[in-house]
């Protein structure tokens, strides 16, 4: 009966945040409770106003614009990356060591000027790099993120749970992007520059001191400019790190004054994607029930967190908390409940 209808208290559950909302349901003869979808008006109405035309199924053009729905997701897979993975003690190729080694923020970037399209550099090169970091290093839990730099140059952020050395980073994709040149020209380039030269295009308004910038031409001739600084790779492991850099690379709403190249328009860039996560990643979700079905009080667990942060919306309450800031009770049972929601899905952590 349609008077059956009730509202009940439900949750989510993720790495860092609880939701609390009410969930449309009828109550079944065996006590538990069978959803019932919002057929209603209002809903068709807000889908009338956000097209404006009607319930309109065409494929729109991204504008090499995230919407918030992706950037939101993207998070959320990173925060399930950097909690289930196992910490690490790693030797990098200079000796230094690095102990609890969880993930890895890697940006990857052009030589020389953009001169192919984002598409095909993405295909050609990137693909490339991903495909042999896969088959090298057992890469298999990942996010990456497309960006433009302000001169237009295209770049990748990625985020995986492998450790991946600099120089082995470097030396995959100088040879990845060469396909196309970039390191050539970065050569044909530098190779003609003096030292005056160099210093006037890398000081940075003389921000960088001599002293470091004939270092670094002097270590450029040595290696006869073949091996362009393209990658920049950071160990994190503590949650501090991991909310800076998301931060820094992953959140940022809007491209700040930043263009995305002149080559790129949209009939060779309609379907590119501008971020993407592994199989095993677009796996985790949320755990999600009813309140009263459920046996554990997970709010007041959360409440434990010293940093909590509380959002109210229409429609839930959300509660963002920092796992290791967690009371260590709570930090178990939560722990335990991810833990076992991973498993069921078939995830595994880099070893």
């Amino acid at each position: 009966m349609a008077n059956d209808i009730t509202l009940i208290k439900s949750f989510s559950l993720n790495p860092n945040r609880l939701s609390i909302y009410n969930t449309l349901v009828r109550p079944l003869s065996n006590g538990n409770y069978e959803k019932v979808k919002d057929n209603n008006k209002s809903t068709v109405q807000r889908l009338d106003n956000i097209y404006k035309e009607g319930h309109d199924t065409k494929k729109r053009f991204h504008n090499f614009e995230l919407s918030e729905n992706a950037r939101k997701n993207m998070i959320s897979k990173i925060n399930w990356l950097y909690f289930l993975a196992k910490p690490k003690h790693v030797k990098t190729y200079s000796g230094k060591e690095i102990y609890n080694f969880k993930i890895n923020f890697i940006t990857l970037t052009l030589p020389s000027k953009q001169k192919h399209t984002t598409a095909e550099i993405t295909n050609t090169c990137f693909n490339q790099f991903l495909t042999e970091v896969r088959e090298r290093l057992g890469l298999q839990n990942y996010v990456w993120r497309l960006e433009f730099q302000k001169n237009g140059n295209v770049h990748y952020h990625i985020v995986s749970d492998v450790y991946i050395d600099f120089f082995l980073c470097q030396k995959i994709w100088n040879r990845c992007i060469n396909k196309l040149g970039y390191v050539d020209e970065y050569q044909k380039k530098h190779s003609k520059m003096s030292i005056h030269d160099y210093c006037a295009e890398y000081s940075n308004n003389g921000n960088v001191d001599f002293i470091t910038l004939k270092k670094r031409y002097t270590k450029g001739i040595s290696l006869n400019w073949n091996s362009p600084n393209s990658v920049d790779v950071i160990s994190v492991s503590n949650g501090k790190k991991i909310a800076f850099y998301i931060s820094k690379y992953f959140s940022k709403k809007g491209k700040s004054g930043t263009q995305f190249n002149k080559l790129d328009n949209e009939n060779n860039s309609m379907g590119m994607r501008l971020w993407f996560c592994s199989r095993s990643l677009s796996k985790m979700k949320k755990i999600s029930d009813f309140v009263p079905a459920f046996e554990i009080d997970l709010l007041s667990l959360v409440k434990t967190a010293k940093d909590l942060f509380v959002v109210i919306h229409d429609y839930c309450t959300s509660f963002f908390y920092s796992f290791s800031e967690l009371e260590n009770k709570a930090k178990a049972i939560i722990y335990r409940l991810l833990k076992d929601y991973s498993i069921q899905q078939g995830y595994e952590p880099a070893i």
